[in-house]
């Protein structure tokens, strides 16, 4: 979509006061706080040509105008997000987290009570995938006939456990065997990289030297490299509910339902197709029950993988070029402090 320069400057204007203020925005008020150099005329006849083009909508008669989800998105994209969080908000980040990180298990809690605070909106925060880390340790421990616990340790320190139930009893001794073999051949590989055909070669391997069937083997090497469930972390959710925009109670009702369903979260946060910096505005939230919110997410690498995804969600009334600046620093910051 093409605008001119002014309609551009315009549009921009309007979405700033009315994220500011969250009333709609008439052409006397654009004039009065924004030096456009151009007569409310002209600015209402530029605020009407917007409207036709679905960028502004007037939600009554006798008011204003406010952006519609397309006049958001054409807002976003013509923000710089290169810029630096300010100095505040760094100081005011590095100090809660430095206090408060005493394990990494805790990192994803203190990031999301931490941000929640700085922006005034929810965070949520996926992750560390434990696919996207190397293999430090992995070890078997029977606890019965049929059972074992499968433990995986990182090399950043993350742990993870699961209790597997076989199909054939194991032996202690073919256990211990499975343990060397593995330690031996996947320690210090990222498990995202290992395939499957190499499973199916582990398990020829170990198959030669114990009695076992390969369905039991294959169960138990693949507890080592599937995809574990990724926690999800949300704090600052009343922040998003406490907005003017939810003051209805069925949108408060429909925002509260979706926002306490791991499932949803776990959807807003996919990282599928996602590379680098993501915003979806309104209805380009697949969940109809979010669709009066906007999220802005960014993914964090662990040796070159996504490990997890970070995002802050609110109105789509919502301080846009803060809150991008704010990710992108917070992402490498998790960064550095899970390969540290």
């Amino acid at each position: 979509m093409f605008l001119s320069p002014r309609q551009l400057q315009i549009m921009q204007a309007v979405v700033k006061f009315y994220i500011e203020s969250g009333v709609p925005v008439g052409s006397r008020t654009i004039t009065k706080h924004f030096n456009l150099g151009v007569s409310p005329a002209t600015v209402r006849n530029e605020m009407a040509d917007l409207e036709e083009m679905g960028l502004l909508i007037q939600p009554h008669v006798s008011a204003g105008r406010i952006p519609s989800d397309l006049g958001y998105r054409v807002y976003v994209n013509s923000l710089n997000t290169k810029q630096k969080p300010d100095i505040e908000s760094v100081s005011r980040f590095e100090s809660e987290i430095e206090q408060r990180i005493v394990e990494k298990e805790q990192l994803l809690i203190n990031i999301a009570e931490t941000l929640s605070q700085l922006t005034s909106y929810a965070t949520i925060v996926s992750g560390p995938y434990i696919k996207a880390c190397r293999l430090k340790e992995f070890a078997l421990i029977p606890v019965s006939e049929k059972d074992v616990i499968a433990l995986v340790v990182t090399d950043n320190g993350l742990t993870t456990n699961k209790t597997l139930h076989l199909p054939n009893e194991i032996l202690a001794e073919d256990i211990g065997y499975i343990n060397r073999v593995l330690n031996a051949r996947l320690k210090g590989r990222c498990l995202n990289d290992i395939k499957s055909s190499e499973i199916r070669q582990l398990v020829s391997m170990i198959s030669e030297h114990i009695n076992n069937e390969d369905k039991t083997l294959m169960s138990i090497i693949k507890q080592v490299v599937e995809v574990h469930k990724t926690p999800i972390v949300a704090d600052g959710i009343i922040n998003v509910l406490n907005q003017p925009e939810f003051k209805t109670e069925n949108k408060y009702l429909q925002l509260v339902e979706a926002l306490n369903a791991q499932d949803i979260l776990a959807e807003l946060l996919s990282s599928e197709n996602m590379s680098t910096l993501n915003i979806s505005i309104g209805k380009e939230i697949t969940n109809v029950k979010m669709q009066e919110c906007s999220i802005i997410k960014v993914p964090y690498l662990i040796n070159d993988h996504i490990a997890g995804v970070i995002g802050v969600l609110g109105p789509k009334r919502m301080t846009y070029a803060r809150v991008i600046s704010l990710l992108e620093y917070v992402s490498r910051r998790i960064e550095d402090i899970l390969q540290d």
